[in-house]
Order: C-alpha cells, then sequence, then structure tokens
C-alpha cells in the first residue's frame, strides 16, 4: 500500500502552493457600485470597502494531492491554514502599514486583515479609498454589503393556511432518498453541518440538541461579529431574520420529545455564522472563522464537512466577478465541502446569482436549483442557466426540493411552516453531504460532489440541462459511487499542554479518534525529537478505538523536556508513530512552539540629524508612496526635512540563481524573501555598545525562491550628538545553515534616493578616496550616501538608470549584477537614478557565519559624507568584538553581543557551538581581573543562553562600568565587551 507521511505532505503540499497574480492591470478596478456610491458622498465621510490583494495563494492542487493519500484531510488543514496566514502576513505588510498612518491621521476609522483570501475590509474616507485604485498591488475594490439571502415571502405559508401538509413534510425527503439512508443507519451522526444565514433560533426544540456549541465553545460553534452574542439567536426585528433558522431545519431539525423530524442529517451537529443580511457583516469573517473555528490549525473535528449557503448577490451588483473563489477554493481546500444556492430569479435564462454562477469546472460552483416538493418538476422561480460568466456552461448543478418545503419557524411557540425557494433546496444537499460523510469521513470534496452529480436522477426536461442541471439529488445512488470507508483510520485530534517556556519539562494528553473501521490494541510512541527538545515518556497505549470513537492517554501523558537557551519563537517538531493491530501503522508529525510568536516590526532611528526606519525582514525606510509604502518614515535629513529615500532593502547571493533580498523584482513589487526567525522579534536597547540606540533582529531567507539557506542577525545603531548624528549603522551576521559550504556569498544594500521627491533630478556618483557611493540633487545641498565598514571591504559599486534597469522589473540576474558586476561609478544622464554597493566574498562552511557592516550617510556635499564615513568607520571599530591573546575563535563557535547592553541589573548572553565540549563563559573587569564564572562545564552542540545578574562569584554586587565576558572552547577563546549602568 502507497502511504504518505505527514511531513512529505506538508513538502509537497508546500511546494504546489503557488502564487498567483489574478489582475492583470496595474492599478486596483474599483466596482461600478462602489463607484456610484463613492460619487455621492463627500470627500471625509467614511464608506466601509472590502480591498482584495493582487496576489493570491494558489491551492487547486491541494485537491488532487488528498486523492493521492486517502486520509490527508488533517495533514492538508495544518499546513494550508499555517501557509495561508504566512502568506497573508507578508503580503499584507505594505498596506497594514499605510493604514496605520491612516489611522493616525483620521482617514481611517479601522481595517480588519484576512487569510482566507488575502483581502481587507477597511471603513475610511472617500478620498483615501480612490487614492487605493492608485495601488498596483490591489485587485479590486467593492462596496462592503452583507450576503444577501434568498427569501421569498411570499411564496411561503404557515401550517393553518395549507390543507394537505403531508407531502410537504416528508415528501422532499423522500424525494431524495434520506429515509433510506436512516434505514441503513446513516443519520449524520458524528458529522457537522455550517451555514451562513441570518441567525439561528438556538432554543427551537428542532434544533437546540445538535448545537455544537453544547459540547464545545461557544466561540467554535456560533460566529456573531455585529451582535457579539455567544449563543444562537435570530432577529425578530429582520424582515428575513427567520430565514436562517428555516435552513437549518432542514438540515438537522429534529424535536426528540414529539419526534417531528424536518432534517435531512438531523443527529448531525451544527454551526453558524449570523452573517447574511446583517449589516456590518461581511463574508469574508465568516469564511475565515468557519476554515478553522477553534484556531488550532492541528485539529479538524471543528471544520464542518459541509457549508450550506442560501445566499448570493444579484448580477447588477457583482456580475461574475470572481472575488469569492479564492475563499471557497481554500476552504474546500480544507475539506470543507461548499453548496450554494441558484438564486430565485427564474424562469429567465441565465439569472443564477454570484457566487453560484462560477463555471470553471462542472462542480465549481456547486449551485442548486429548486423543485417542488416532491422533485417531480423544476420550481418556476428557480434561477436557470446557463452561467452568465461564459454564457455556456450548464448551471444548476443539482436540484432538490425547495416548494413548500415543511421546516422549523422561529418565535415563542416554536411552530413549524412552509417555506420555497433555492434557500431551502440548497439544505438537502448540504444535509446530504453530512450523510455521505458519516458513510466515509474520509472521502474528498470532489469524490462526494461527484457523486452527488453523477448519480442525480434526471427530470423534465430530459438530459443535462440549464433549469435542472444533471437532476434531482439522489443520496443512495451517490453512496453507491464513493469508495468505502473499509479501512482504519485513527489521527490525532487533539492535543493538551500548559504554554512552554525555555526548559520547562512539559506533559501533554493526546486525544486519538478513528475515523474509519474500528481496530484494537491502538499504541502510540514519540520518534525523531529536533534538537532542542529531549523525550522523557515517549509510549502511551490507547486500547480499542471503534469507527468514530476517541481515547486518550490522560492517565499517561507522554513527557518532553525542552532545553535551556531556545529562543522564544522556535518551532520544534516530534513524530507520533502509531500503530494497531493487523499491521496498521501512521506516522503524525507534531510542533511545539517555545515562547511568543513571531512579529514583523519596524522602528524609527532618530538623532538630532536624521530619522530612518529599519525592520527586521531586511527593508528599509518604508514611508507611505515609497515601493514598499507601510508606516515608516522613510529617511528624514534634517529631522524636519522631507522623507526622499524611496527604496532601501538588503541583497545576498553567490549567483544568478541564488539572491535572497527585500528589493524590486520583475513584477514590479518588493521580494519578501526574509521572514523573521526564532529569535528574532525586534529588540531595541539605548546607550550601548554599538551605538547610542540599538536594534537586534534574526530573519531567514525560507520564503526566497530558492533559499540560500542562511540566518541574518542584524544590529543597528544610531548616536546621539552633533558628531555622529550623520550616519546609521546597519550590521548582518550571516549564518550558514545548511550542511554544505556557502561559497562566494556577497552582500549589499540597494538604495533609490529622489531628490525632491519624484523630481527626476537625480544624480549619482563614487568617491574613491573615502570609498564612498551616493546620489545627490544638482541644485540642492542634498546628499545621501553608504559606505562599507568591514575589513573585507568594497566589492562594487553601481550607479543605476533606474528607465534601463528598474522600469522593466529587475531580475535576479541584474541582482547578481548589482552585488558583483563592474564598477559604474556614475549615471549622469539619467534623470531617476539608484545605486547599489556590495562587499565579500565569503566562504561559510556549515554553521559558520562573517559579518558585513555598512553606514547610511547624509550631509550637504561630498566632503561632508567622506568625514561622515571616516567617523562611522572608526566608531565601528571601536565597538567591535576586542582581541585577546587566544586564537580566533572559528566561526562555527559563535559568542552572540550580550542583551539589553547597557543592562542592569540582568542581561543575556548566547552562544553556538558547533560540537560537544568542554566550555567557561567568564566576565573580566576593565582591569582584566575575572569577576564571575558563568559556565565551567561541559556543554552540548547548540544554542545555549545563560544570564549574568551583575553578581561576582562572592555574591556581591558589582560596580557600574565596562566589562568583557570570554567565552573559552579548548584552545579557542572569543571575547565581547558589555556596559553595566546602575
Amino acid at each position: 500500500m502507497n502511504t504518505l507521511t505527514i511531513a512529505s505532505l506538508r513538502l509537497l503540499l508546500s511546494s504546489l502552493l503557488m502564487v498567483v497574480a489574478t489582475s492583470s492591470a496595474f492599478s486596483a478596478q474599483f466596482s461600478a457600485r462602489l463607484s456610484s456610491t463613492l460619487a455621492g458622498r463627500n470627500h471625509n465621510e467614511m464608506v466601509s470597502v472590502l480591498v482584495f490583494m493582487a496576489n493570491q495563494l494558489d491551492v487547486t492542487e491541494v485537491h488532487r494531492v488528498q486523492k493521492l493519500s486517502a486520509f490527508s484531510r488533517q495533514a492538508s488543514h495544518a499546513v494550508l491554514v499555517k501557509e495561508l496566514q504566512d502568506f497573508a502576513t507578508d503580503n499584507q505588510i505594505s498596506l497594514r502599514g499605510l493604514l496605520d498612518q491612516a489611522i493616525a491621521r483620521g482617514e481611517v476609522s479601522s481595517y480588519e486583515a484576512y487569510w482566507i483570501t488575502n483581502a481587507f475590509q477597511i471603513t475610511a474616507t472617500r478620498e483615501f479609498i480612490e487614492r487605493l485604485e492608485l495601488r498596483s498591488d490591489i485587485e479590486a475594490v467593492i462596496e462592503d454589503l452583507p450576503p444577501t439571502s434568498l427569501y421569498n415571502p411570499n411564496q411561503n405559508a404557515n401550517a393553518e393556511t395549507v390543507t394537505d401538509l403531508a407531502e410537504g413534510a416528508i415528501g422532499g425527503l423522500r424525494a431524495i432518498g434520506a429515509d433510506q439512508m436512516w434505514e441503513m443507519g446513516y443519520t449524520g451522526a458524528g458529522r457537522l453541518i455550517a451555514s451562513f444565514d441570518t441567525g439561528v433560533d438556538g432554543t427551537h426544540p428542532a434544533l437546540s440538541g445538535t448545537w455544537r456549541g453544547n459540547t464545545h465553545s461557544s466561540a467554535e460553534s456560533w460566529f456573531d461579529p455585529v451582535h457579539q452574542e455567544e449563543t444562537p439567536h435570530w432577529d425578530n426585528q429582520l424582515s428575513v431574520g427567520s430565514h436562517g433558522t428555516s435552513t437549518m431545519g432542514i438540515m438537522v431539525g429534529k424535536n426528540d420529545a414529539t419526534g417531528d423530524t424536518v432534517g435531512v442529517a438531523f443527529d448531525a451537529q451544527w454551526i453558524s455564522a449570523m452573517v447574511v443580511d446583517i449589516p456590518g457583516a461581511n463574508y469574508l469573517q465568516a469564511f475565515q472563522w468557519v476554515a478553522d473555528p477553534d484556531g488550532n490549525p492541528n485539529t479538524i473535528t471543528d471544520v464542518p464537512d459541509v457549508l450550506n449557503n442560501s445566499w448570493g448577490f444579484l448580477q447588477d451588483n457583482i456580475d461574475c466577478s470572481d472575488l469569492f473563489w479564492t475563499p471557497i477554493d481554500n476552504l474546500e481546500a480544507l475539506g470543507t465541502v461548499v453548496i450554494f444556492a441558484a438564486g430565485n430569479e427564474g424562469p429567465a435564462a441565465g439569472t443564477i446569482r454570484n457566487p453560484a454562477n462560477r463555471a470553471t469546472t462542472e462542480i465549481n460552483t456547486f449551485s442548486v436549483g429548486a423543485t417542488d416538493s416532491v422533485g417531480l418538476k423544476v420550481w418556476s422561480s428557480s434561477s436557470r442557466g446557463p452561467s452568465d460568466c461564459d454564457g455556456v456552461s450548464i448551471k444548476p448543478e443539482v436540484v432538490a426540493p425547495g416548494y413548500l418545503i415543511w421546516t422549523a419557524v422561529p418565535g415563542p411557540t416554536f411552530y413549524y411552516g412552509l417555506r420555497s425557494g433555492t434557500s431551502f433546496a440548497a439544505p438537502h444537499v448540504a444535509g446530504a453531504v453530512a450523510l455521505l460523510r458519516q458513510y466515509n469521513p474520509n472521502a474528498t470534496v470532489d469524490q462526494i460532489k461527484l457523486a452527488l452529480l453523477n448519480s442525480a436522477t434526471d427530470i423534465a426536461p430530459a438530459g443535462q440541462d440549464d433549469s435542472t442541471g444533471y437532476g434531482l439529488i439522489n443520496i443512495p445512488a451517490a453512496l453507491a459511487l464513493l469508495p468505502p470507508n473499509d479501512q482504519v483510520n485513527v489521527f490525532v485530534q487533539s492535543i493538551e499542554h500548559n504554554p512552554i517556556n525555555s526548559g520547562m519539562e512539559i506533559q501533554f494528553i493526546a486525544t486519538l479518534r478513528n475515523s474509519g473501521f474500528g481496530t484494537s490494541n491502538v499504541n502510540a510512541e514519540l520518534l525523531e525529537a529536533e534538537t532542542g527538545m529531549s523525550i522523557v515518556n515517549g509510549f502511551s497505549s490507547f486500547g480499542d478505538i471503534a469507527k468514530d470513537a476517541t481515547a486518550n492517554n490522560s492517565s499517561d501523558p507522554f513527557v518532553l523536556q525542552f532545553n535551556n537557551g531556545i529562543v522564544d519563537g522556535t518551532q520544534l517538531s516530534v513524530d507520533l508513530h502509531i500503530t494497531a493491530t493487523a499491521g496498521y501503522e501512521k506516522t503524525v508529525r507534531l510542533t511545539f512552539t517555545v515562547g511568543e510568536a513571531l512579529v514583523k516590526s519596524l522602528y524609527n532611528h532618530q538623532s538630532d540629524s536624521l530619522r530612518f526606519t529599519i525592520s527586521n525582514f531586511g527593508a528599509y525606510g518604508l514611508a507611505p508612496g515609497s515601493a514598499l509604502p507601510g508606516n515608516g518614515l522613510g529617511f528624514l535629513f534634517p529631522t524636519s526635512g522631507v522623507n526622499n529615500l524611496y527604496q532601501a532593502g538588503l541583497l545576498v547571493g553567490n549567483s544568478p540563481l541564488g539572491i535572497s533580498d527585500a528589493t524590486t523584482n520583475t513584477i514590479f513589487s518588493v521580494d519578501a524573501d526574509f521572514r523573521v526567525a526564532p529569535g528574532g522579534n525586534l529588540q531595541v536597547s539605548t546607550g550601548g555598545v554599538l551605538g547610542d540606540h540599538e536594534t537586534y533582529s534574526r530573519f531567514e531567507d525560507s520564503h526566497a525562491y530558492r533559499p540560500l539557506g542562511i540566518t541574518i542577525e542584524q544590529r543597528t545603531a544610531s548616536f546621539n550628538g552633533s558628531v555622529d548624528a550623520n550616519y546609521v549603522i546597519m550590521e548582518y551576521t550571516v549564518v550558514n545553515d545548511q550542511d554544505t559550504a556557502i561559497n562566494d556569498l556577497y552582500v549589499g544594500m540597494y538604495l533609490d534616493w529622489d531628490f525632491p521627491p519624484n523630481s527626476g533630478q537625480d544624480r549619482s556618483g563614487f568617491d574613491e578616496e573615502s570609498q564612498v557611493g551616493y546620489m545627490w540633487h544638482n541644485n540642492q545641498a542634498q546628499y545621501r550616501g553608504c559606505k562599507v565598514l568591514t575589513d573585507e571591504g568594497l566589492k562594487t559599486f553601481r550607479a543605476i538608470p533606474n528607465s534601463a534597469i528598474v522600469y522593466d522589473g529587475v531580475t535576479e540576474a541584474e541582482k547578481f549584477e548589482m552585488l558583483t558586476g563592474p564598477m559604474l561609478p556614475t549615471s549622469n544622464f539619467a534623470p531617476d537614478q539608484s545605486f547599489s554597493i556590495s562587499t565579500g566574498p565569503f566562504n561559510l562552511g556549515p554553521g559558520e557565519s562573517d559579518t558585513a557592516a555598512f553606514a547610511i550617510i547624509a550631509g550637504r556635499n561630498v566632503n561632508e559624507l567622506a568625514l561622515t564615513a571616516q567617523r562611522a568607520r572608526s566608531m565601528y571599530r571601536q565597538a567591535t568584538p576586542v582581541d585577546d591573546d587566544g586564537a580566533a575563535l572559528p566561526r562555527a563557535y559563535q559568542l552572540d553581543q550580550n542583551f539589553p547592553n547597557p543592562f542592569n541589573p540582568i542581561t543575556q548572553i548566547q552562544f553556538n557551538l558547533n560540537r560537544t565540549e568542554k566550555i567557561r563563559l567568564e566576565v573580566f573587569n576593565s582591569l582584566g581581573q575575572k569577576v564571575a564564572t558563568l559556565i565551567d562545564d561541559v556543554r552540548p552542540v547548540g544554542a545555549h543562553s545563560v544570564y549574568w545578574n551583575g553578581v561576582d562569584d562572592g555574591g556581591q554586587p558589582v560596580a557600574s562600568g565596562i566589562y568583557f565576558y570570554k567565552l573559552t572552547a579548548g584552545s579557542l577563546s572569543e571575547t565581547r565587551k558589555m556596559v553595566l549602568l546602575k
């Protein structure tokens, strides 16, 4: 039998998730309705909009991969949720920064970012929204309108007005074969149904017993973003308020006290989002919630089997817009079958509502038309195809009973009534999905939809047509087309443990669930723990687990020990190997996060003369209107001046196929190759060794198209006082994380200044004596430059005419030329210019590191730049690690600068070892006298950390002053300087 492990699936899925630029335009597209709305508003009047970014993650291949592994739903959910979240985080930083700054100015009142699709909800002034149209990273902007229910009040009837209810009550359920499924034992037990609707009367006796919130948290069972109530309810002041109760009744309704059954899958649990016809709610909020209701991507029992959508937008509002497609595709990739009602605008042709009108495949979007209550003929008002998207594709996919359907109605007397519309046909199909998932919980989304499609009973008119699609659903016939659930499938339903910190021993309880054939003698063993943690108790027995049953190891928890010195944000994994009788085995990868989450962030350096924004992801400036607009200041000199830095970013590479950077790319956006590494959250200190204002951060190049496999430790520094106020130091320690050497590596900076902004009067040059590359304005005393500070010195400086190199997009080969090409000291004739400056080469063995440093400089002429560069070089040399009389420590032995520095009274010292060895870590005063011994024993390979509290070996506090800490490993040693200030 072919098997696909969780680890290999994660790698495969990650390789298949591609970025898709969904817009071919270079500016955002506004919907006609939004343009009309804006035209009627004052320039400072607030409007709520949905903003869809141009880049989206393509998950279409996930469905194919799921077919390779019969039981991959849990694995793909964990991987895909994280990929979607990371993608959105990385691609939204520019617009987030702009929005944060606009909030401070009062132009934006609020915004919310989403990961289920790369999008925002923004409430802002008309003037601000209109400026978004100029952004190339936005695909579309539409008015933020709530989804609209498909409600036909004139077609409804209460019990008192209907003379014969027999067929209305059960005819629809019989017509689709639900009663036959019940006789076979399939009632929806153990399955979960979701809806987006107008609310649900959670106290209705036909619904109250099966709400998931009875046994799980309210937050994962009910989503109410507007009213913020914790339990299901409906709004009796809303004309369509009863709609959601009635649709849910068709899916799961059953009164246990009376035996009244109106639901297809009456033993299924349900959850719902109250977002349809609710002012202030939007569908993106709901899609993101339902994709991971409990907020834990490692669990799937909270993720519904099916989502019913008895809502849609009229074509004159949204036409065939594809804005819904990405969240639908992402949710289905997570394992949820998405069903849509077709609409009630028939019998005219081409009247399917959006997004039911999508027709990219025969099952996307899976839309449902309505028949009479016994399924013999199509209901007259059911929307008809073909899809208006292409004018030919058959719509709807299938039909189900939707005229005079007996279901739950909210109210104080809890009565039932008749409802009509495709709103009440779609829930029949959603209930059918729950029954089919009970038969085979591991059936994929496509398997279920194709089974429903290919088993449908043809009704008039004959054949596939734009009134009934493939025909009336037939659940027993669909079941016959699904693969049987005849294999064991034990998976991790949940893991429970306390928060994890470095040095802790933690117990965790695993709950296993079997969604396949019952099995016995289930055991689980922890194996292959990553470096940084060890297994203390790694074996537990779970006994027999029947089909759809669970078992846990609460009586004998697993125990893990986490090492000291693990930096916050580190994720460590361990395999859980599950075995059972008849040779069943399966390996699940469990991941634990130590400490706090990693966050991209900015810091504004400020001296007496300049202000400069840095980040912990390799891009700098980040001012509004820049190449990577954010809430940064850019570069201001003097501090009261205006920003003239359009772009600044780090480049690292060793070939045209090996470039990691944060600079302009071929699609006119900025590469986001760097990702915050464990321990890389931006840390700020004052009065440090490198400068008066210092930052420390770490980032890795794992987001590059072809990662080099490096981690970069970034330190930046600025100074008080007029002598050193004109520059900022940027230091990069590049660490080779690979098992093989990285040779001929170059490190560089790319800077694009505009004097004044957008003037087209840039000039560039290179001062040979001071080795400073610079740009300047030909009519004003404005000069900006960059100087290599480290001993490797300058590799190259290249003055870049933007019209020739940048305007058509910058290739990786051109970036490597920036790092290694011949000197180009000037480009006098280009009105818009930029420059690059680099150092190297560096040759790094496995685990080795080396350092490159630059000074970003401002002045009023070349002479000022040269003098400032000399001062920066001098200050940097004073601040770098002091030498001692021992041999130089190989780069694999890495002693980091302490943090904070200066400190009072505690500081942290971190170091790395490339082999297990006895070491000493000692502290000396400025006279060379030993003050304290912090470590004197054997330490293993890896990262280590120790704190010093400013106390000597005798237990007495030491005085303020300069101290040195020295790491000795065998005959090798390294020393660094630190300052204690009390």
